[in-house]
């Protein structure tokens, strides 16, 4: 076998093949220009000036290099145009610039290997981590690109998703940072990347009241990745005072305020109603004082306050009026009681109604779906607080049931309207917030929680928050639309800030327009009567005149805020120059020894009842023909000697309403507060049964039962001859 030699050829190519060849080729190429140039007289200017163009080329090419890399080049670029300059000058064949120039190789040669350092890894591809793949260019400072390198490796880590960080922006108050994060190609990651929140912040191990948030960025497919870093939560924040004047409509109108960034959190509340939830002690009242100074400052918008626990939102902003140094209240109209309170939803409702009519040639006229509102005519902002007994999912009291209807509706038809409104409750399940009502809030908050079911029920689940990331009173978090949840701190109003913001929002707030007040009618028209006798003290309304008495919607009997018999005093109480101990106001007896019955005597339906001797009393005053005839409770003497006390479930039944004598079951079951079930065992121990045929109302027809029977009943007890089982005795909707 022959073995044959390949000849090696010779190569020619005049590219460098390393450090040396490459530094005497420039060399080389650097003499010549150097000479042909001399020799036509160029000017070393034009050295001079292409030199400066390279240095400042260099510099901006390698901005992301290592110190050692960059000055090599500088220095490369640097001394090869001022030795060309000066051969241009001078020439190049004496010793001595012959030598400079050898001697500039023989060193570029020598520290070429600086040259080759790899370059510092940029955050700006998909990792740290990512080194089979190409580095991209970098739009970050240097000081930024170690914590972004950090957090592009975490988050891969986390939810082994590679993303890109195409920008980093510091907070002004130097509590953490922003990043830009661009998803990688594929499927979308967003919901992901948002559902990490809590896990990137444990792997960071951030403090309490520190997190990670995520909320859109510029386009599809990008997110901003908020980190905090410090807990500015834990701070209390002065309220900044209130800015007279603006508009409902505006974006920052109401601000609650600031997020961890420092930004100020605010909310828009022209048509979207708001659902604030918080236990006591977390700073929910706060909130609701910071929501009122902002609201009642525009130029067009007043406040109702509904508070079924004595007001006690209301009574700061109420003090200056009570105390007589200003000539109205801040707050248009405050309810602190279920009665005025259900005045209040039905006049809110009502307006609501007619403004749909009253104000169609108003939207017709300016081309706009959404009513215009204005000085002349405002939006009416209605702030609920503790509605725990409201919004629930059990509401037995009639009264507090009728509410409940009413702001159902209102948070239906509202919006367009500019009859909105903030509705608080104590916590945030569903047996304090009906899902009806928190389907249709679109603006939530929470302040200060410690069960994380809680964040569910509101915000929905998976959605990157905990307890943990506002553990502070007065902290919080917040989620208008589509967004993230996103935590803040509130503002603190001091009582004397609140009672500077009551004086000055008293003189600038507009009125509700005329057509609005004559909707509500005369619970309105009276209101502010009714307000300074409700918020006195007792020692107060004993010195003053008591309000007249208001007709309840919904209810056949007159509402007396002083009680049942306000202005109705027995006579010897008169002689002896004692007031009757009226009851607390609000409140209707319910007890089964007191029935509701006209003010001239016994009505028929009652059936014969031995009366006791009646106490001889000053004739009533006539009552107006327009209103009914007004209900007072008086004590019932013993039916018959062998007769029983009504029970409870029975006088419920008969104070409802029935329509023509007859209510289906299922209706009357949730007037009751009672189950379809349960209502038919408690009503067929007394043979009460409902009708055998079913029968029509409000379009439905169903099974139910006839009011006759249940008098038949009353009577029966009353005389004896039926006794009330021991479930039916003990049943109490309290």
């Amino acid at each position: 076998m022959s073995s044959t030699k390949t000849q090696a050829k010779a190569n020619w190519n005049p590219m460098p093949r390393g450090p040396i060849s490459a530094a005497g080729m420039g060399g080389l190429g650097l003499a010549v220009a150097a000479a042909l140039g001399h020799e036509f007289g160029i000017s070393p200017l034009w050295a001079a000036g292409g030199g400066v163009i390279t240095t400042a080329a260099t510099v901006v090419m390698h901005s992301g290099a290592d110190v050692g890399p960059l000055w090599y080049r500088l220095g490369r670029s640097i001394g090869a145009s001022s030795w060309l300059a000066y051969g241009l000058q001078f020439g190049v064949w004496d010793g001595v610039t012959a030598g400079v120039l050898g001697l500039g190789a023989l060193a570029s040669a020598v520290f070429a290997p600086l040259a080759d350092r790899p370059p510092r890894p940029r955050p700006s591809v998909t990792g740290a981590l990512d080194h089979d793949r190409p580095m991209g260019r970098s739009l970050l400072v240097r000081r930024h690109v170690v914590q972004a390198e950090e957090w592009v490796a975490r988050i891969r880590r986390v939810t082994k998703i590679r993303v890109t960080v195409t920008d980093h922006r510091e907070w002004s108050n130097r509590y953490g940072f922003s990043m830009l994060l661009q998803q990688p190609l594929g499927a979308s990651t967003t919901s992901r990347l948002s559902q990490s929140a809590v896990g990137l912040a444990e792997d960071a191990g951030l403090d309490h009241g520190c997190g990670v948030e995520f909320a859109p960025g510029p386009r599809r497919g990008t997110l901003w990745m908020h980190v905090s870093t410090v807990n500015g939560l834990a701070e209390t924040i002065p309220h900044p005072g209130i800015r007279l004047g603006g508009s409902i409509t505006d974006p920052d109108a109401i601000r609650l305020g600031q997020h961890r960034d420092g930004t100020i959190t605010s909310v828009a509340l022209r048509e979207s109603t708001m659902i604030l939830a918080g236990q006591k002690r977390s700073g929910k009242t706060g909130t609701l004082h910071n929501i009122t100074g902002d609201a009642g400052a525009l130029d067009d918008t007043i406040v109702w306050h509904m508070d079924l626990n004595g007001g006690g939102v209301s009574r700061a902003w109420l003090r200056p009026w009570l105390q007589a140094r200003t000539g109205r209240p801040a707050v248009d109209w405050a309810a602190s009681c279920p009665e005025e309170a259900l005045l209040m939803a039905h006049a809110l409702v009502t307006i609501a109604k007619d403004r749909k009519s009253t104000t169609a040639d108003l939207k017709a006229e300016m081309d706009v779906q959404l009513l215009p509102v204005s000085r002349q005519l405002p939006s009416i902002l209605l702030v609920l607080d503790e509605g725990k007994e409201v919004l629930g999912q059990k509401v037995n009291e009639p009264i507090v049931r009728q509410i409940r209807r009413l702001l159902e509706t209102l948070v239906d038809i509202g919006g367009n309207e500019a009859c909105n409104g903030v509705l608080s409750v104590l916590r945030s399940t569903s047996n304090t917030l009906s899902t009806e009502i928190l389907k249709q809030c679109s603006t939530r908050a929470t302040m200060r929680v410690f069960d994380q079911s809680e964040l569910d029920y509101l915000f929905g689940y998976h959605k990157g928050i905990t307890p943990q990331d506002a553990p502070e009173q007065g902290s919080g978090f917040l989620v208008s639309g589509p967004s993230n949840p996103r935590p803040f701190k509130a503002f603190f109003m001091r009582p004397s800030d609140i009672d500077a913001a009551a004086v000055a929002i008293a003189d600038h707030r507009p009125e509700l327009d005329a057509a609005a007040a004559a909707a509500a009618g005369e619970a309105y028209e009276t209101r502010l009567e009714r307000m300074r006798y409700l918020f006195a003290t007792p020692a107060e309304q004993a010195r003053m005149t008591a309000p007249g008495a208001v007709e309840l919607p919904g209810f056949d009997h007159l509402w007396y805020p002083a009680g049942d018999e306000g202005d109705e005093l027995d006579k010897d109480q008169e002689d002896r120059g004692k007031l009757p101990v009226p009851r607390p106001a609000g409140k209707v007896a319910r007890r089964s020894h007191l029935k509701l019955i006209p003010a001239d005597g016994f009505t028929s339906g009652w059936g014969d009842i031995d009366r006791r001797p009646a106490t001889p009393r000053r004739p009533a005053v006539a009552a107006e023909p327009a209103r009914p005839t007004a209900l007072h409770a008086e004590h019932v003497a013993e039916l018959t000697n062998d007769g029983q006390e009504v029970p409870e479930l029975l006088e419920r039944c008969l104070q409802l309403r029935w329509e023509g004598g007859r209510m289906h079951s299922v209706r009357l079951a949730e007037q009751l507060g009672l189950s379809e079930h349960e209502l038919a065992a408690l009503l067929g121990a007394l043979s009460v049964t409902t009708l055998p045929n079913a029968f029509e109302r409000g379009g439905a027809r169903r099974r139910g039962y006839e009011r006759q029977a249940l008098v038949d009943a009353a009577a029966a007890i009353r005389a004896g001859e039926l006794e009330v089982p021991p479930e039916v005795a003990d049943w109490t909707a309290a």
